[in-house]
């Protein structure tokens, strides 16, 4: 449920339900929000950490030093959001953070985050034994455009998913299809 707590509000800020998933969880303490990954078998292969109040770029840095912290098992493949899939929906939206995977989940929509803007190889594999039809949603910037590039379908976001209303990504993403 809803917390008064700082790292709450601030996740709620940014369309993310945390008690809607089982695979976050949320430090109150230590303000920290991480996201546990899982492959296709639900294994947990590895997590994400955020830490808001952290401003500086996480590349290179270790962890708890950043902004973002990604750990995942060696050989394994980054997609979050699997649990939430649902088998009745046609499209998979594909998109770079599980933030913006979250705000898609929260409208009803299925979503995945390859944490990046350019999906791997590996992660073109898994996404392609899914039974859905695969559409990318880029942020609004050249490295963006890779993504629904990349994934053969799909449009760069007219600004980042995450500053628009919820109705301007509903009628976009509905825009898609």
């Amino acid at each position: 449920m809803p917390s008064k707590n700082k790292i709450y509000k601030h996740l709620i800020s940014r369309e993310l339900q945390p008690w809607a998933y089982k695979g976050v969880i949320v430090d109150e303490v230590n303000n920290v929000c991480t996201f546990l990954i899982h492959n296709l078998s639900g294994q947990l292969i590895g997590y994400q950490e955020y830490r808001p109040d952290i401003l500086e770029k996480s590349h290179g840095k270790p962890r708890g030093e950043g902004r973002y912290f990604t750990y995942v098992t060696e050989g394994q493949t980054l997609l979050w959001g699997l649990e939430r899939l649902n088998p009745k929906l046609k499209h998979l939206y594909v998109v770079e953070g599980a933030f913006k995977a979250a705000y898609l989940h929260r409208l009803g929509f299925n979503a995945v985050a390859i944490f990046g803007n350019k999906p791997s190889v590996a992660q073109m594999q898994q996404l392609s034994v899914l039974p859905y039809e695969l559409i990318g949603i880029g942020d609004n910037d050249e490295a963006g455009a890779m993504l629904p590039r990349a994934i053969g379908k799909g449009s760069v976001s007219p600004k980042d998913l995450d500053e628009m209303s919820i109705s301007e990504v509903y009628l976009f993403v509905r825009s898609l299809t």
